[in-house]
Order: structure tokens, then C-alpha cells, then sequence
């Protein structure tokens, strides 16, 4: 834990390691058994995919070793374990109920993209130039979620503009962007009409803020529920206007009309009605959700080795991703891109150093800790496998963490594919260029 524990630290640690252990596998028992300790180090704090990232590392480099040691194709190895579609729900022995995932059409896809059948020949001209090639895949479950309750207000005005009031916090990820998308579809007018209130408390009842992959799937969720009450504290307001029943009204493309009839009144005109009676044309819901989604996918990692030095070159790097359904591809792709990057970065370049005779810390600054750079990265490639959430509105999975979870096994496994060729049998990550070159000269 380092020399204290910080607020959450130990508890995200329990709440997420466990639940996702045994993957997208038919494991039908397990025992996992956690030890804290505290050190005159860095304390630990919760990172990208923390707890999913360990769960998943564990399960997939098993499965690597298992396939060397037993001489078994690591692919035929996990496909004789993956679960069904037609076995879903399965609770994973961890406690997780995963209940939706096409895992080994994912796995199927990311092997095509990568090229997997044709490695070899890729190996053969590296070994011409001196250099090991290695290729590696890493499946991934990751639990999506956190707080399980999300708040969202809206209100339409007679400007022409539809406020929300969102209890999550966005600070880039692009929330504004997908809540407006969200209520758009589901008002029938255009995004640009949409303006998302984050984080004033002035404004925001209550809210449980961005963590866990949580805001597409809960908050829209509730934004969804919020603008549905809105609409429904609408159509009295338009019946009284257009002096009909109120069981007569409907509501479609941004107006209320009498069914049967053309007879109809805009969205912010029936918020004007509203102001003028003294009151808001608003709505609010709390989304409750009853359990976690499990976003889920496939990534293939290859690597070239250089064994005079212990250089590693990410020659190619392919991600399939169950998102559940996408909202804004651009966005979805900007967060694999982004947590591929820090998956690599922690199984590649980052480590903390500490003096072992005074504790003093040797990377304390970017200066010394290496980060990853855009010339460590490769192209990333991605696709999507959307298969629908139901437990929510929108039908979404978590995205934001889901790359970080998997591209430190995919790239681990390849590392470790390459160093077997010359006799390295095992090497923890992060595999530096130091690491690496130990590993190979005393092999």
C-alpha cells in the first residue's frame, strides 16, 4: 500500500479484483486471497481499469503458461473454455454475473485482424535481421459501473434550449457531446439545443461524479428517465393549450399533437405556456441500476525484439470491443486509443525506482518516469462488437477503462512469446529495455 492507505484505495482493490476473476472462462471454482502491506513507499491510489487490469493479467498469462508448459495452441486452449452466448447469465466465481458478451466471436475477429495465421512467416524474416517476433492475445471482462445511481434534471425553455443538469462531472471525455446526442434522439430536435450542466451544486441536486465507466450507461440512463417525465408533465400542459384530453396527446419530433389529427404545439412553445402559468416544463429521475454490465473484447499485441539492447517495437496492436451500443464512435475510439496507451505504458516503461539503501525515490518527475510518448505507440486498429446492454435505456457498456484493462496481457504475452524462442521462460512486466536484456543474458 506504500506508507498509508488513500481514501478508496484497499476498497477498489476488494471491489473489483475479485468479482471479474476467471474472465470470459467456464471456471467453476476459485479461491483468491489479497494481503496488504504498508512500505516507506509511494502510497497506492486507484488508476485507469484498477483491479479489472490485475483480474484479467492473471487469468490470461495463466492461460499462456498453461499452453507452453502442456504444449497446447494457446487459441485452441482458451476457445475450449470460453462461454456461450446460450450460457449466459454465468456467475463468474468471483461473484460477477456476466450477462451478455460474444467473447469468442471477439477473439475470432482480432486473430482475422491481426493476421495470426500467417506470424510465422513475420517471425522468419525478423530472425533473418536478428531480432525475435512474438505475437499475443488477451481476452478481458471488465466490470462497469461503480456507483449504481445517477441523477439527471431537464428542462426545455421557451428560448429553445434544454437544459440538463447532470450529476456526473466530465473533464474531457466528451459527456457533454453524448448527453446531448442521447437527449436529442430522445426529444427529437437538434443536438445543438442540448446545453449539460456539470458540477454546480447550486443547480445539481445530487450526483455520483465520472468514475468507473459509468457515465454513458448510468447517466444517460437517467437522462433518458428525466426527459421521459418531462414529456409526460408536458402533454397536461399541451392538452390545456390545444384543449383536448390529456390521453390524447402525443409526443414525436420535437412537438405534442392530438392523435388522429395535425393539430400540434412545439416542444418550447408548451414551455413558454408552462413559464406563463408560473411554473417549468421539467422532469428529474434517479436511474438505479441492479447490478454491474461487463464490457468486454479482445486485443492482439505483436512485438520485435532487439536482443542486443532489449528494445521492443509494437509492430501492431488490434482491439475488438464490446461496448455495448456505441453512442459516439469518435469519442469510443479516442478512449481505446487512450487506455491501449496507458495499458502499454505500465507493461512497457513505467516503474517507480527507489534507492534500496536509503528509499530515497530516483523517478521523481517525468524527467525519470517514463510515460509513454506517441513514438512508443503503434497504429491502433479498432473495431466494435455491440451487443446490447439490456439493463439500461441507451443499451450501453462502460468504454473508458476497458483498453487500459487488456493491452498490458495482449502486450505481455507477446513479450513473452518472443523471449521463449530464446530460452526465457518467464518476466514480469514492465519488460523495460534493462529488464529484457537481463532476462536474455542470464537465460
Amino acid at each position: 500500500h506504500g506508507a498509508y492507505l488513500p481514501a478508496r484505495s484497499a476498497w477498489v482493490i476488494k471491489s473489483f479484483l475479485p468479482p471479474t476473476l476467471g474472465g470470459a472462462y467456464r471456471v467453476p471454482t476459485g479461491e483468491i486471497s489479497i494481503r496488504g502491506l504498508f512500505s516507506n513507499t509511494t502510497p497506492l491510489g486507484a488508476y485507469r481499469g484498477i483491479g479489472r487490469v490485475e483480474s484479467n493479467y492473471l487469468v490470461e498469462s495463466l492461460l499462456d503458461a498453461a499452453a507452453r508448459e502442456t504444449e497446447r495452441d494457446p487459441i485452441a486452449l482458451r476457445k475450449l473454455n470460453l462461454l456461450k452466448p446460450e450460457e449466459l447469465p454465468w456467475t463468474a466465481v468471483g461473484g460477477n454475473t456476466l450477462t451478455s458478451g460474444e467473447f469468442a466471436s471477439n477473439l475470432d475477429r482480432a486473430l482475422d485482424l491481426a493476421e495470426w495465421s500467417d506470424f510465422g512467416t513475420r517471425r522468419a524474416s525478423d530472425e533473418k535481421l536478428g531480432r525475435l517476433r512474438g505475437i499475443g492475445v488477451g481476452l478481458f471482462v471488465e466490470n462497469d459501473g461503480g456507483s449504481p445511481t445517477e441523477f439527471v434534471r431537464t428542462e426545455a425553455c421557451a428560448s429553445g434550449v434544454v437544459r440538463a443538469f447532470v450529476g456526473t462531472q466530465d473533464f474531457g471525455m466528451g459527456h457533454a457531446t453524448i448527453f446531448a446526442q442521447v437527449l436529442a434522439d430522445e426529444l427529437g430536435v437538434s443536438p445543438n439545443a442540448i446545453e449539460v450542466v456539470f458540477g454546480d451544486t447550486d443547480a445539481v441536486a445530487r450526483g455520483g461524479g465520472a468514475h468507473g465507466s459509468r457515465t454513458a450507461r448510468i447517466g444517460t440512463g437517467a437522462a433518458v428517465f428525466g426527459v421521459r417525465e418531462m414529456i409526460e408533465n408536458g402533454r397536461a400542459i399541451a392538452a390545456r393549450v390545444l384543449e383536448a384530453a390529456v390521453s390524447d396527446i402525443e409526443y414525436g419530433d420535437g412537438a405534442f399533437s392530438i392523435a388522429g389529427t395535425d393539430r400540434r404545439i412545439g416542444l418550447f412553445d408548451v414551455a413558454a405556456a408552462a413559464a406563463q402559468a408560473g411554473s417549468a416544463l421539467a422532469g428529474e429521475a434517479d436511474f438505479v441500476t441492479q447490478a454491474e454490465a461487463h464490457s468486454n473484447g479482445a486485443h492482439v499485441c505483436e512485438v520485435s525484439v532487439d536482443p542486443a539492447d532489449g528494445c521492443i517495437r509494437i509492430e501492431r496492436h488490434i482491439i475488438v470491443a464490446d461496448v455495448g451500443r456505441i453512442i459516439n464512435p469518435l469519442i469510443v475510439d479516442g478512449q481505446m486509443h487512450g487506455g491501449a496507451a496507458q495499458g502499454l505504458g505500465q507493461a512497457m516503461l513505467e516503474r517507480v525506482v527507489y534507492d534500496s539503501e536509503s528509499g530515497q525515490t530516483f523517478t521523481g518527475s517525468f524527467m525519470d518516469y517514463a510515460i509513454p510518448r506517441a513514438d512508443d505507440m503503434p497504429v491502433f486498429r479498432v473495431e466494435y462488437n455491440e451487443v446490447i446492454e439490456a439493463d439500461n435505456p441507451v443499451g450501453v457498456k462502460g468504454a473508458g477503462e476497458n483498453a487500459a484493462t487488456a493491452a498490458p496481457t495482449a502486450f505481455m504475452n507477446a513479450v513473452r512469446n518472443a523471449l521463449a524462442v530464446a530460452g526465457v521462460t518467464h518476466l514480469d512486466m514492465p519488460a523495460t529495455p534493462e529488464r529484457v536484456w537481463q532476462a536474455l543474458k542470464n537465460r
